[in-house]
């Protein structure tokens, strides 16, 4: 469970008259009562990075009513994401490459850090800008290169992106 997913309680229920049993869910965020939410899904919204989220479903039908245990999770850093839509899927031969690579995390808490995992050389990132010149000398028959870029608080995600470089 993530900062920016709502959270579902998943169930199954079974009595001889399916029809006439109702589902009450209690939602606790660390151990509170979350009142007002008695449906199977808990807003985002409510919720941050770090809390611990339980439910527990009441199932009634008009002649019993049984209380799950409460199931529990703890909500996870919501993952940053590159948006790599700016970077082109070609480059002309020689000409200087300077991309401004934009970067969101949900978890205001967080400042992702982009680093160059691999590329060709010469190619750097700096002050979340991605800059390189096709070297003619560098390119390879096919004009393809690969390269790594990592967006994490540990830099440890590495999205693979691959460049043409053209004449």
């Amino acid at each position: 469970v993530y900062t920016d997913t709502d959270v579902q309680a998943a169930y199954s229920v079974s009595d001889n008259d399916p029809s006439s049993v109702t589902l009450t869910h209690v939602w606790y965020i660390n151990d509170v009562l979350v009142p007002g939410i008695d449906g199977d899904t808990l807003p985002s919204h409510l919720f941050k990075k770090g809390d611990s989220i339980g439910v527990e479903i009441i199932a009634a039908d008009p002649f019993n009513q049984i209380t799950t245990p409460r199931k529990s999770v703890t909500v996870l850093d919501s993952p940053a994401v590159l948006d790599t839509s700016n970077i082109p899927a070609q480059v002309n031969r020689g000409t200087p490459l300077s991309i401004d690579l934009l970067v969101t995390d949900k978890d205001p808490d967080d400042t992702p850090v982009i680093s160059l995992a691999y590329g060709p050389k010469g190619m750097e990132i700096s002050n979340n800008t991605l800059q390189w010149q096709a070297n003619p000398i560098l390119i390879t028959d096919s004009g393809l290169f690969h390269f790594g870029i990592a967006v994490s608080e540990n830099a440890t995600d590495v999205e693979d992106l691959t460049l043409e470089v053209i004449d």
